[in-house]
C-alpha cells in the first residue's frame, strides 16, 4: 500500500509591528506569552494547510481502504459540538467494528475530527496567539490521529462517576495519548446509543480493511 504523502505546504512569513519575522510555533520561547495575546488571533491564513491536508487524507483513505464517503449537511451532526462547522465529510469503513472518521471544516480555518462515537478533536485546539500552535505540528497531529484510528489503535469508553465522562486512548506513531471529557452537553439518548455500541467491541476499534488492488 502506498504511504500517505502530505501535499506541499508553502512557507509563509509574517512580521510583527516592528518588522520582526514571527516564529509561529516557537514565538514565546521560554517566556510566558503577553496577557493581551490570549484574546488575539492573527494571520489565520497560516492554518489554511489544515484544510488542504485533511482533504488529501480523505482522498487517500478512499483510495486505500474499504470505505464509503458522505458529504452533506447531515454529517455535521456527528460532532458533539458542531458550532462553526460549515462542511463535513464522513468516512465510514465497511467493517462496523471500525471507528468512523468525520472531517469538519470551519472558516477559522480549522479542522475538526470526529472519531468513533464520542470524541471530537480540533486542529488547532485554540488558535490564539498565546497558544502559538505551529502549523507543522498541527498537521503532524491530524495525520497521526487519523492513522492511529485506521490502524486499530483507538478505543473509547463511558464512565459514570458522579458525572458522565467519555474517555479515549490513542496509540500514535509518535506517542501514546489518552484523555477524557464530560458529556454534559450530550443527550442521554446519544450517550446510551454510544454505550451500547462500545459494549459490542472487544476493546479497541478494529483496523480498517485495505482496498484490494485490481
Amino acid at each position: 500500500m502506498a504511504q500517505f504523502v502530505r501535499p506541499p505546504v508553502a512557507a509563509r512569513e509574517y512580521q510583527d509591528d516592528d518588522g520582526t519575522v514571527i516564529a509561529y510555533g516557537n514565538r514565546w520561547g521560554r517566556n510566558s506569552p503577553p496577557e493581551k495575546s490570549y484574546s488575539v488571533t492573527s494571520n489565520l491564513d497560516r492554518y489554511e494547510p489544515l484544510h488542504e491536508v485533511a482533504r488529501a487524507l480523505i482522498d487517500y483513505l478512499e483510495s486505500t481502504s474499504e470505505v464509503t464517503l458522505e458529504n452533506d449537511a447531515s454529517c455535521i451532526a456527528d460532532f458533539l459540538r458542531p458550532q462553526g462547522v460549515l462542511e463535513a465529510v464522513r468516512v465510514s469503513p465497511s467493517n462496523p467494528d471500525c471507528a468512523t472518521l468525520t472531517f469538519g471544516f470551519t472558516s477559522f480555518p480549522a479542522v475538526y475530527l470526529h472519531a468513533g462515537v464520542l470524541h471530537d478533536f480540533a486542529f488547532p485546539t485554540c488558535g490564539c496567539d498565546a497558544c502559538d500552535e505551529g502549523i507543522n505540528e498541527q498537521l503532524d497531529q491530524v495525520e497521526s490521529r487519523v492513522f492511529a484510528v485506521t490502524s486499530g489503535n483507538y478505543r473509547e469508553s463511558v464512565i459514570t462517576r458522579g458525572r458522565i465522562w467519555a474517555t479515549y486512548e490513542l496509540n500514535r506513531a509518535d506517542r501514546s495519548e489518552s484523555g477524557r471529557g464530560r458529556l454534559d452537553a450530550v443527550s442521554k439518548d446519544q450517550i446510551k446509543s454510544a454505550s451500547r455500541r462500545l459494549a459490542t467491541l472487544p476493546g479497541w476499534w478494529a483496523a480498517w480493511l485495505l482496498r484490494l488492488k485490481g
